[in-house]
């Protein structure tokens, strides 16, 4: 096997980065066991796959370790996917999906491990993976875009962008590469670039992996004597703190359409303060979170002294465009629907 220096080069730098990669694996392992570490793990692994799979090596040279980097490889995007699910999706929980999900995703999984572990991709499946894998990192996409706005997590919203939306735009590009079978993927120029750009991603990688116990934080629920006992705010902060006690004591929270931003004008202080306050000092990770918090409080009581009142006008009341996001947020939180809740009450003696 004859190296170039390029390709010499390009080797040296894929196997720097599987270096990091691997330290992150260590580095993942000082915590508890939790699906989003597990995410992050198989994420690593598959990278690092990827990394030597596409090394400046002839393909005979890999024996059959190349049916297990194969395998890895094309299972980089869901991995990520896996990845950013369980960072930016609050409750999500793989364990939980009904049964015909699971049955369906077995079957995918035992197909993939044949078409790739066995046949060494050499099926028409293989296109289709790549083109499954656009999918699956569009939708990555779609949900860090989606939650940006309304994530109250200082540094979550920054992974959003800094890691998610450039790590999938990145692996879109290459699986557009390997989907059009474009002449680019056996040049040494494009094999460097590819190299230096994943070296690059791996550090934004490590500071997206969770660290510590990463559970997802629960509101307080405190009262404000409580919580003044254990803070000592700024005086601007003070402020801020004193305008979202008045507006929450007046029914503010029940305003459709209320944005962070919004508020924030509203109460006349700046967003990223009002953002840092909500999160820290009540536990809310969502500004949706905390807009359910107070709403739901206020449909329990409603429910029950009001009866006869239409579930649909109670929703458009407490602040939602709709009766789904309503029956959603309530069943989430007490484990039925209004209408069940209110029939439950009235059946108790």
């Amino acid at each position: 096997m004859h190296i170039t220096l390029l390709s010499g080069l390009d080797l040296s730098v894929r196997l720097l980065a599987v270096g990091q990669l691997i330290m992150v694996c260590v580095l993942l392992t000082k915590g508890p066991i939790t699906g989003r570490r597990v995410s992050f793990v198989c994420l690593a692994v598959c990278a690092s796959a990827y990394l030597l799979l596409t090394a400046p090596i002839p393909n005979e040279s890999y024996g059959i370790a190349r049916n297990l980097l194969l395998t890895l490889t094309d299972a980089l995007a869901y991995s990520l996917w896996f990845a950013a699910m369980y960072t930016f999706e609050e409750g999500f929980r793989p364990g939980r999906w009904p049964r015909p999900v699971k049955a369906a995703l077995g079957v995918f999984v035992l197909g993939y491990l044949y078409v790739f572990g066995v046949k060494q991709g050499d099926s028409f499946f293989h296109d289709i993976n790549h083109f499954l894998s656009i999918l699956v990192l569009a939708h990555v996409i779609i949900v860090a875009s989606q939650g940006w706005s309304d994530d109250l997590v200082s540094g979550r919203r920054k992974s959003r962008v800094l890691v998610v939306l450039v790590a999938s735009s990145y692996g879109i590009l290459l699986a557009a590469v390997e989907l059009l079978d474009l002449n680019i993927k056996g040049r040494s120029i494009f094999g460097i670039a590819n190299s230096v750009s994943l070296l690059l991603l791996v550090p934004l990688f490590a500071w997206f992996v969770p660290r510590g116990n990463d559970a997802a934080a629960t509101p307080r629920l405190k009262d404000s004597e409580a919580l003044r006992e254990e803070w000592a705010p700024s005086k601007e902060d003070q402020i801020v703190w004193d305008k979202l006690e008045r507006f929450v004591l007046a029914g503010g929270y029940l305003e459709s359409g209320l944005t962070v931003k919004s508020f924030a004008e509203q109460l006349a202080c700046p967003e990223y303060r009002l953002r840092r306050l909500i999160n820290t000092q009540l536990g809310f990770n969502n500004f949706s979170q905390f807009l359910n918090h107070h709403r739901l409080k206020e449909a329990r009581c409603r429910l029950l002294e009001q009866p006869k009142l239409p579930i649909l006008t109670l929703a458009l009341d407490l602040g939602y465009g709709s009766i789904g996001p309503f029956n959603r947020a309530f069943k989430a939180t007490f484990g039925c629907t209004p209408t069940e809740y209110r029939r439950n009450f009235q059946n108790q003696p």
